[in-house]
C-alpha cells in the first residue's frame, strides 16, 4: 500500500487515467480516490487500506475484463481508450487525474461492444475458391449492445493471388435505438417535518434505452409548498441519467400533495407523474432571522425569539447554536499552565519514524473546530506543526509568520521551522488518539544541520487538542541555542509557533521566546451563547434548560406552550464587522420529526451607527526626490468603521501644489464611496519640478457627523539643480546638439 508520507520533492506524477491518486488532493468529501478500500490481507482476512496500490487493482480487473471479449486485432492502446473514455465525470476528480472520472465497468462493456458487432459466420472464416466459381461469405451483424447511430467497419480478405493486397470490404451499419425513461423513485411521501424547515429528496431519471432521450420538459405541476430544483429539459444519453430534487418546505401543518410533471421522448413514458405528499409539525417561531447592530452608544442587548408547539402532543426538540466565528485567546510561554501529557509510555501510543520533509494523514478520534471549521482530519508534519488543509505542503520547511495567506492554511505551529527527525535514530513522531483529546508529539527531533556552527540537539514538544477547539502547545526540551535565533542558518528565521484559520486571514505568532517546561495554551471563546427556557414554567425548571456555544440540548415544549430562546453576546469583540451564527432546531426523536430550522443570528460591531472615518494618517510624508529625474509615492488610507456607507470627497490638493499629483481608487469626480468595514488606499504621486520644501493639503468632505471633513497634511524635499540652473539646462542642451547636427552635416564628402 501507498506510505503516507513522502520526503521533499517526492511526488507522484500525472496519472494516464482514472488509475491513481495524487497524494495530498482530495477526490471527495474528505477522501482522496483509493481511500479505505475493502480488500484481502495476508493470514487469511480482510482489511481496509487506502492509497494506490487499492485504486489500480480495480482498474486492472476492468482491463481484465475487456481483454476476456476477444476484440479481434485489439491493441493495449485500444484497451486504453476504452478505459479512459468510459469513466464517470467526478467534480472533485477534475484537477487530479487526467479524465477527471471515476471507472465504469459497464460503460466500458458497453464501448467495447461497439468493436464486435460484426463478424464472419465460422464456417465462413477461411476456405477455397475454385477456378472461374464464387464463394458467397455470410457476415453476422449484432446490434443488440450497440446505441443508435452509423457503424462502419472493414472485412480483410486475405488471399493468394500473387502481387495483390489483401480486399477490404467495407461495411456500414445503421441502428435505430429506442429512448427510454424510468424514475427512481417514481413516488414519494416525506417524512412528517417541522414547519419552517425544508427536507429534500432526490429523483434520478434514468435512460436504459439504446438512443438519446430528449426530455423536453421537467415542472411542477403544483407548487405550494414544494420545490424543485433542476433543468427545465434535459438531454440523457443511453446508459446515463439525470438527478434532480424535489424539496418539501412546509409553512403549515395541512398535508400537501405535488406531482413532478416529466415530458419526454420516450418509447415507454412520454408523460411521467411523480407524486409527492408532505405532513408537518406545526413550530411557529415569532422570528426567522435575528439582527443587531452594536456601537458605543448602543450596547448589545439580548435577542431573542420564541417556538410554539401548536400541535396537541408534546414535542422534543434539540437545538444547538452552531458559530463559526470564534476567536482564540492565548497565554504564552506559562510555566504555571505547563502539564506534560506523558505519552511516549502509553500502551495505546502510535510512534511513527518520519523522513525529512514528511507528513504523516492522520484521522482525529472527534471533530476538532479550528476558527470557522470542524475536521475529522489531520495532517502532521515533521517539522513541527499539524494542519487541516493544504495537506499536499504538509511537508513545508519554509516558516512564515501567521496569519500568511499561503498554504499551509487551518494550522497549529508548535515549532514550525526545518526539523530532520531522520537525523536520529531515538526521534520519531509519537500520536496518542483518545476520545476526549489528542496528542502529537515530536520526540528527540532535531533541526536539520546544514552549516551550523554548533551541532544541534533534540527537541521534544506537543500538541494537545480538544474536541471543544482548545488547544496547548508544551516545550519538555529545546534546543535553545538554535530556536531562540542565536545561531542561525543563513537566511532563515527563527521558528514559528502560533495558530492560523484556513483563509490564512486570522491567526497569531507567538511573540514570547521558547522557554522549556512551559506551555501555550489557546483557549476558543464564542462570541455568543444561548439559553432556553419554558415560558410557562417555574424559574427552577425554566433556568434548566441551557445551551452553550456549540453544545447540543433538548428542550419538551408541552401542547400550546412555547419556548423562549434568548441570545447574548459574550463580548465586543476588539475586530470591527459582521459576527454571524445560527440556531439549529430539529426533533430530539430523529424517527418522528424530519428537517432542521435554520435561525441566523447577525450583530454588527461598529464604531458609530452612522459612517465613520478612520484615516491611517494626518500627514504624509515623501522621500527626498530629485527635480524631472524621480518621484515619490505615499498612501492614505481610508477606513469606514461604521454601520452605514461613507462618502468622502470630492477630494482635492490645495496650496503649493508644486509636484503634488493624485492618483488611484478614485471616481473620475475625485470621490470615493466606502461600505462598512470597508478600507481603501488612496496614492498620491510627488514629482518635483524645481528643488524646494514643498507642502500642500489632501481634503475633501464627508458624510460622517462626527467628521465632516477630512485633512491630510503632505510634505515633501527634493534636491539636486537649483531651480535657475535647471531652467538654463535645457538651452544649453540645445545648442550643444544643435552644433554636433551641423558639423555631421557639413562635413565633407
Amino acid at each position: 500500500p501507498a506510505r503516507g508520507g513522502g520526503r521533499r520533492g517526492d511526488r507522484l506524477q500525472r496519472p494516464a487515467g482514472v488509475l491513481l491518486q495524487l497524494r495530498g488532493h482530495r477526490g471527495g468529501p474528505g477522501r482522496p480516490p483509493g481511500w479505505t478500500i475493502l480488500s484481502t490481507l495476508p493470514g487469511q482476512s480482510y482489511g481496509t487500506l487506502s492509497g494506490t496500490s487499492m485504486a489500480c487493482p480495480h482498474v486492472s480487473g476492468i482491463a481484465a475484463l475487456l481483454y476476456s471479449l476477444g476484440i479481434p486485432q485489439a491493441s493495449p492502446a485500444l484497451y486504453r481508450e476504452l478505459l479512459l473514455q468510459s469513466v464517470d465525470p467526478v467534480a472533485s476528480l477534475s484537477s487530479v487525474v487526467l479524465t477527471g472520472g471515476r471507472a465504469n465497468a459497464r460503460r466500458a462493456l458497453q464501448a467495447a461492444m461497439q468493436h464486435l458487432w460484426l463478424a464472419p459466420l465460422a464456417a465462413d472464416r477461411e476456405g477455397v475458391v475454385a477456378p472461374h466459381h464464387s464463394r458467397q461469405v455470410s457476415l453476422l451483424l449484432n446490434a443488440t449492445a450497440l446505441f443508435a447511430g452509423t457503424y462502419r467497419a472493414g472485412l480483410d480478405i486475405t488471399h493468394n493471388v500473387p502481387g495483390r493486397e489483401p480486399l477490404r470490404v467495407s461495411v456500414a451499419l445503421t441502428v435505430t435505438g429506442r429512448p427510454e425513461l424510468t424514475a427512481t423513485p417514481s413516488s414519494y411521501t416525506f417524512p412528517t417535518t417541522l414547519t419552517g424547515a425544508c427536507v429534500s429528496q432526490q429523483v434520478v431519471l434514468a435512460n436504459p434505452g439504446t438512443d438519446r432521450l430528449q426530455i423536453s420538459s421537467i415542472r411542477l405541476s403544483t407548487g405550494g409548498q414544494f420545490s424543485y430544483t433542476g433543468p427545465s429539459s434535459a438531454t440523457v444519453s443511453p446508459a446515463s441519467s439525470l438527478a434532480v430534487q424535489v424539496s418539501f418546505c412546509p409553512t403549515s401543518s395541512v398535508v400537501q400533495t405535488a406531482t413532478l410533471l416529466v415530458e419526454s421522448d420516450a418509447s415507454n413514458w412520454p408523460v411521467a407523474n411523480l407524486y409527492f405528499m408532505g405532513s408537518a409539525f406545526d413550530v411557529p417561531l415569532s422570528a426567522s432571522r435575528l439582527d443587531a447592530v452594536v456601537a458605543p452608544s448602543l450596547p448589545f442587548s439580548a435577542l431573542n425569539f420564541t417556538v410554539r408547539n401548536a400541535n396537541g402532543v408534546p414535542v422534543r426538540l434539540a437545538y444547538n447554536l452552531t458559530d463559526h466565528q470564534a476567536n482564540y485567546t492565548w497565554t504564552e510561554a506559562s510555566w504555571a499552565e505547563y502539564d506534560w501529557v506523558e505519552i511516549a509510555t502509553a500502551p495505546t501510543v502510535d510512534r511513527r519514524s518520519m523522513n525529512d520533509d514528511d507528513y504523516l494523514a492522520v484521522t482525529l478520534p472527534f471533530p476538532f473546530p479550528l476558527y470557522q471549521g470542524a475536521y475529522t482530519e489531520m495532517t502532521v508534519s515533521s517539522n513541527g506543526f499539524v494542519c487541516f488543509a493544504d495537506r499536499a505542503d504538509g511537508a513545508s520547511n519554509a516558516n512564515v509568520p501567521l496569519p500568511s495567506p499561503g498554504s499551509p492554511n487551518a494550522m497549529i505551529a508548535a515549532l514550525w521551522t526545518d526539523l530532520n527527525p531522520a537525523a536520529s535514530s531515538d526521534a520519531h513522531v509519537l500520536l496518542l488518539l483518545e476520545a476526549d483529546r489528542a496528542v502529537v508529539q515530536w520526540d528527540q527531533v532535531p533541526l536539520y544541520n546544514q552549516g551550523y556552527s554548533v551541532t544541534p540537539t533534540p527537541n521534544t514538544f506537543q500538541i494537545v487538542m480538544y474536541p471543544s477547539g482548545d488547544f496547548r502547545v508544551q516545550y519538555k526540551t529545546l534546543d535553545l541555542n538554535h530556536v531562540n535565533g542565536n545561531i542561525l542558518r543563513s537566511g532563515r528565521q527563527w521558528p514559528t509557533a502560533g495558530v492560523e484559520d484556513a483563509t490564512g486571514t486570522k491567526g497569531h505568532t507567538q511573540s514570547a521566546a521558547f522557554t522549556e517546561s512551559t506551555a501555550t495554551v489557546y483557549r476558543r471563546r464564542p462570541w455568543m451563547t444561548m439559553q432556553v427556557s419554558l415560558l410557562s414554567a417555574a424559574p427552577a425548571a425554566a433556568a434548566a434548560a441551557t445551551s452553550a456555544n456549540g453544545g447540543t440540548s433538548v428542550v419538551e415544549i408541552p401542547p400550546g406552550q412555547s419556548a423562549l430562546f434568548v441570545l447574548t453576546a459574550s463580548d465586543s469583540p476588539n475586530d470591527r464587522g459582521v459576527k454571524s451564527a445560527v440556531v439549529c432546531l430539529w426533533g430530539a426523536d430523529a424517527s418522528s420529526l424530519s428537517g432542521i430550522i435554520r435561525v441566523p443570528v447577525q450583530a454588527t460591531y461598529a464604531d458609530s451607527l452612522e459612517p465613520h472615518l478612520s484615516a491611517s494618517a494626518s500627514a504624509l510624508g515623501f522621500s527626498v526626490t530629485y527635480p524631472y529625474r524621480q518621484y515619490s509615492v505615499a498612501e492614505a488610507v481610508f477606513s469606514n468603521t461604521g454601520a452605514q456607507p461613507l462618502d468622502i470627497g470630492p477630494l482635492a490638493i490645495s496650496g503649493s501644489t508644486g509636484g503634488f499629483l493624485q492618483m488611484t481608487n478614485l471616481a473620475p469626480n475625485g470621490t470615493l464611496r466606502l461600505a462598512p468595514f470597508d478600507r481603501r488606499a488612496v496614492t498620491v504621486r510627488f514629482g518635483p519640478l524645481y528643488n524646494a520644501d514643498t507642502s500642500a493639503v489632501l481634503s475633501g468632505p464627508t458624510n460622517d457627523p462626527l467628521k465632516p471633513r477630512v485633512s491630510v497634511a503632505l510634505t515633501a524635499s527634493s534636491v539636486g539643480f537649483t531651480s535657475a540652473g535647471a531652467r538654463g539646462l535645457a538651452p544649453s542642451m540645445m545648442g550643444l546638439l544643435l552644433v554636433i547636427c551641423l558639423s555631421l552635416i557639413f562635413q565633407p564628402l
